[in-house]
């Protein structure tokens, strides 16, 4: 029994590493509290001690025992790492243990671990290793060297420093933290217990270790104190560690103000590092430290500090607070001091900010209450300038004003200024006024400012071409904002910085723009107010025009009325008013003021090939100023030969985009027209045109009505039909009713091409039909398709030099629309004419309008004859069926009867056909018909019908055709398919062949039905006679 247990004994260390391997796994879990990476570390060590011990006792084999001793050793070498580093970070001492530290400590193990991997060299740390068997278990032995018992010594004393920490942090420490520390003193003592045990030889079995036994009560104490006090869960946190993590800073002097402790916030304020500072006083250290020392007495004291210079220097509350002894009488000294360093910057800035603010809003305030009270707004300028500089601590606050020069450059000036005391003043200086804005390089300023957006920055970010200039005025940052006065770019205000390289914060740029919109609505009050009788008299003379033309609905009296009164308006000596129609390029002379001209003017006939005035001004959409006729090259001299004039005005007949005509003022004497004359007259020309607009759209909406009606008859009489041919023709006749043409054809969509299925306008229609145009390709009728929208062509062979060519060579306009059904595209009606220039947009919106209603007949007609055709028609062969071959055969078979000609019928099967489909399959035999039936079509006429009858029966209807012919067309059949092999995917080839009968029409055979029969009874004739042969009915 003794031996049994013995023998259990290496079980026993490999089921020891488990609860370490477990508690190892736990605190890797917990990552990344405190300390749970040395406590790992630990665990592991212990892990390869045990487990590789356990399997020593196990092995016989010297060199595997000598293999698995390194791996116990190396366990052992770590503990000394991993066990101090966890103790100092548990006990909130980590901090303490430098990386010189770290070093150090980690230098004896590897050296140790360096000299047992290589002992087989030098022997300096065992000799004489060898196996000894005790009670059946087989231990290694050697002769150690000195290295290695000094490493244990060593050991041994990191192991009591680490349990000496661990003590007194568990005096210190209050409630659960003293009870982790008694229980992790009790767990790293267990396994040396052992160790003790061990060296000494006062075990049982001579050379068994007892340390990894012990294992057990240190996993138990760390089980316990893991579940019972949650240890590595709440661990205890040291005062350095808070003071280390402060984003204050903090310094802790003795009485002689010598420097006792300082966190990482306060090194970097001091500009020195703790080991620079450690002991040493505040006066020896850096200039911010002196600045403090002279603040130090022996109260609370507080105060605030910058310790640096610059734009914006950080602002520091710094407060100095004597330290005592708790429960001790204060003495006369005391023995330090703490001082703790509060970065307040941010709150100075925002303090700063807000009073800024607030006079920035005052100055606003009074700018408004200046400039929008007083009718001579700008005398109150360079006060509200002042006010802005000095709220936002600007440099320099401007105005300048844009002009536009005779090459119609803009230019701007500078006009009002305030510059801060010490700031040179610039408002008088001559660069500053005309500049040329893309001249002097303020190109991009320009169009930044032209939108209406906001242009900052620093100067070094600004584009190239504008830092010479503002350098050379000594600007560093700039913002500017544009003033727009009745949406026209009025100039701009900005403010300078010349002192620092400035941001400008968001409220302040806030306040630039608020001031930009004051300035623009006092500019624009102050021009309101300018023009308010200006204004009077041109809505008296626009309600006199108004009125008249509410009158009436004659454009004739309208346009009478408006040059009368526009005369009057402008103190013009006539007024002529045309209207000009783009497409036909034609003048329509409408009405001349009272005078001279009056009755005549309207029965005025331009000259041919004049081009008008009134042409040139709608082309242009703008007035047309003519001070002096004779010097103006274009306008034609012919037109005021027959009206004489010195001076003109032609004035556009703008409608909401639309220029209709033109108002034409002449006068006797030179005249000089003046801007705001020139704007006079446009607004009543525009107002003019609006109420000639009203009265066309009258004429219109009685025109469209009109032009629906006769698309709604167009489209009914389109629908009627089922047939495509008709459906084809009365589009095209109705077509005509609505778009006048030419010529015209309906093309639909095959595939690829576009095929003309009807036409109408050419000498010979079948000329046209059945024409292809590919798609896409080089041809007006592919940009159709492709864009889905109309497509018109005043000058069709100057666009597309296929109109040159027969049949189209008459057409000279061309216009496509697309036939769009259910949002897709089936074809398009082509309509064409003989003139240039012979449709335009209302032609378009017609033949879009009439193509939308007939395209969905037409596609209706199109899909009935292919269902008519689907229903006659096998879907395998592609040839007639059964009820086709009736409906069609009778009608001719009728035809035959009452014209008394010959009608024959072939019926033929294919021989031994279900062989093919059991060797081969149904799919083959399915190919065999197909072909089958292929080859028939091609040997019968247009004229006669094929069709599959039943199964592999099929039938051919001859008219026309006696017995004798009959069976020659049977024979030729038979021996196209005896003699040529049907081929088969994968060279499968087959040699098929059919029995035919034949029958013609006699005085006995008075149906079809009955003339099948006989075909078919001589068909199965051949059939018993031999099969591959024709055989004729008796």
């Amino acid at each position: 029994m003794t031996i049994f247990l013995i023998s259990l004994i290496p079980l026993l260390y490999l089921v020891m590493s488990v609860p370490c391997i477990g508690l190892g796994v736990y605190a890797w879990s917990k990552r990344p509290a405190v300390a749970v990476i040395p406590f790992t570390g630990l665990m592991a060590a212990l892990i390869l001690w045990s487990f590789s011990y356990g399997l020593d006792l196990y092995v016989h084999s010297l060199e595997t025992k000598l293999l698995l001793n390194y791996v116990e050793i190396t366990g052992f070498v770590l503990i000394p790492i991993f066990l101090p580093a966890f103790a100092l970070e548990y006990s909130g001492r980590i901090h303490h243990l430098t990386r010189r530290h770290w070093i150090f400590l980690s230098l004896v193990p590897a050296a140790i671990l360096l000299l047992v991997f290589t002992n087989s060299v030098h022997g300096w740390v065992w000799n004489s290793p060898q196996v000894v068997e005790v009670y059946g278990l087989h231990f290694l032995t050697t002769s150690s060297g000195l290295l290695i018992d000094l490493f244990f010594g060593y050991a041994y004393l990191i192991v009591l420093a680490c349990n000496v920490l661990l003590i007194v942090d568990s005096i210190k420490r209050p409630g659960i933290y003293r009870y982790q520390s008694i229980l992790l003193v009790i767990g790293i003592l267990s396994p040396h217990i052992g160790g003790v045990l061990y060296f000494l030889r006062w075990g049982q079995i001579p050379y068994l270790d007892l340390t990894p036994l012990f294992f057990i009560p240190t996993a138990f104490a760390l089980y316990w104190a893991i579940t019972r006090y949650r240890l590595l869960d709440v661990i205890p946190l040291a005062h350095s560690i808070v003071l280390q993590n402060l984003a204050d800073g903090v310094l802790v002097v003795d009485e002689n103000r010598r420097v006792l402790f300082l966190n990482p916030t306060a090194e970097l304020i001091l500009g020195q590092t703790e080991a620079q500072s450690i002991g040493h006083s505040l006066e020896s250290l850096s200039n911010p430290a002196k600045i403090m020392a002279g603040f130090m007495g022996g109260e609370e004291n507080r105060t605030e500090l910058s310790f640096a210079k610059g734009d914006h220097p950080p602002v520091f509350e710094i407060t100095f607070l004597p330290m005592y002894l708790l429960n001790k009488p204060r003495p006369a000294r005391y023995p330090g001091t703490l001082i703790i360093l509060h970065d307040i910057t941010l709150r100075k800035e925002t303090d700063a900010a807000l009073r800024r603010r607030e006079a920035m809003l005052d100055a606003l305030r009074l700018a408004a209450e200046q400039f929008l009270k007083e009718t001579d707004w700008e005398k109150n300028i360079p006060a509200v300038l002042a006010n802005l500089g000095q709220a936002a601590d600007a440099s320099r606050v401007y105005v300048f004003v844009n002009s536009i020069n005779q090459k119609g450059e803009r230019l701007t000036s500078k006009r009002y200024e305030w510059a801060a005391p010490g700031v040179e003043p610039q408002l008088d200086a001559p660069e500053l006024q005309n500049i040329p804005y893309r001249e002097a390089g303020f190109g991009e300023l320009e169009a930044v400012l032209s939108r209406g957006e906001l242009f900052e920055g620093i100067v070094n970010d600004l584009p190239a071409s504008m830092r010479p200039f503002l350098s050379k005025h000594e600007v560093k940052s700039m913002a500017m904002m544009p003033v727009f006065v009745d949406r026209e770019w009025w100039g701009l205000i900005g403010f300078d910085e010349c002192r620092i390289y400035r941001f400008w914060t968001e409220f302040e740029l806030g306040a630039l723009k608020t001031a930009a919109s004051l300035f623009g609505a006092a500019e624009s009050r102050s021009r309101a107010e300018g023009k308010i009788l200006e204004r009077q008299h041109i809505l008296d003379v626009r309600n006199e025009i108004t009125q008249s033309s509410l009158q009436t609905d004659d454009p004739r009296i309208i346009s009478q009325n408006i040059v009368d009164a526009m005369a009057q308006l402008m103190s013009s000596s006539h007024c002529f008013l045309d209207l000009w129609d783009s497409v036909d390029q034609r003048l329509t002379p409408m009405a001349a003021s009272k005078g001279l001209y009056k009755d005549s003017y309207p029965n005025y006939m331009p000259e041919p090939g004049v081009k008008p005035v009134t042409a040139l001004v709608v082309e242009r959409r703008l007035p047309l100023i003519v001070e002096d006729v004779h010097k103006f090259p274009e306008v034609n001299q012919i037109v005021f030969n027959k009206f004489p004039a010195a001076s003109v005005l032609v004035l556009p007949l703008n409608a909401v985009g639309v220029v209709l005509g033109a108002v034409l003022l002449t006068y006797d004497e030179p005249h000089k027209f003046t801007a705001d004359e020139v704007k006079v007259g446009a607004q009543a020309a525009n107002l003019a045109a609006l109420i000639l607009a009203r009265v066309e759209a009258i004429e219109r909406a009685h025109r469209r009505a009109q032009e629906s009606e006769t698309l709604r008859q167009a489209g009914m009489s389109v629908a009627e039909t089922l047939r495509a041919d008709e459906a084809v023709e009365r589009i095209l006749e109705q077509l005509s009713r609505v778009v006048p043409y030419d010529s015209a054809s309906v093309q639909l969509l095959e595939g690829q091409e576009l095929v003309i299925v009807g036409g109408r306008g050419w000498e010979d229609p079948k000329q046209v039909v059945g024409l292809r145009f590919q798609v896409p390709g080089e041809n007006p009728n592919t940009i159709v398709i492709q864009s889905g929208q109309p497509y018109l062509l005043h000058d069709a062979p100057k666009a597309h030099p296929e109109f040159y060519k027969p049949p189209h060579n008459h057409i000279l306009s061309w216009l496509g629309v697309p036939l769009i059904v259910r949002n897709r595209i089936v074809g398009l009606l082509s309509i064409d004419s003989t003139r240039p220039g012979r449709f335009n947009g209302a032609t378009v919106q017609l033949a879009s309008a009439f193509a939308n209603q007939v395209a969905m007949a037409l596609e209706n007609a199109r899909l009935f004859e292919q269902v008519e055709t689907q229903a006659i028609t096998d879907s395998l062969t592609g040839t007639l069926n059964r009820r086709g071959l009736s409906t069609l055969g009778r009608v001719e078979f009728a035809r035959s009867i009452r014209l008394e000609r010959p009608f024959s019928v072939i019926m033929f099967d294919l021989d031994h056909f279900k062989k093919v489909n059991d060797m081969h399959g149904h799919v083959i035999g399915d190919r065999v018909l197909q072909e089958l039936a292929a080859r028939c079509t091609t040997c019968i006429r247009e004229t006669d019908f094929i069709g599959r009858y039943g199964g592999e029966e099929f039938v051919i209807l001859l008219p026309e055709t006696g017995t004798k012919l009959s069976a020659e067309v049977a024979e030729r059949l038979r021996a196209l398919i005896a003699d040529e092999p049907i081929e088969l995917k994968d060279g499968l080839k087959l040699d098929i062949t059919v029995s035919f009968g034949v029958a013609t029409r006699d005085e006995n055979t008075d149906s079809l039905e009955k003339l099948i029969g006989c075909a078919d009874e001589a068909m199965y004739s051949a059939k018993r006679k031999g099969r591959n042969r024709v055989v004729i009915s008796c």
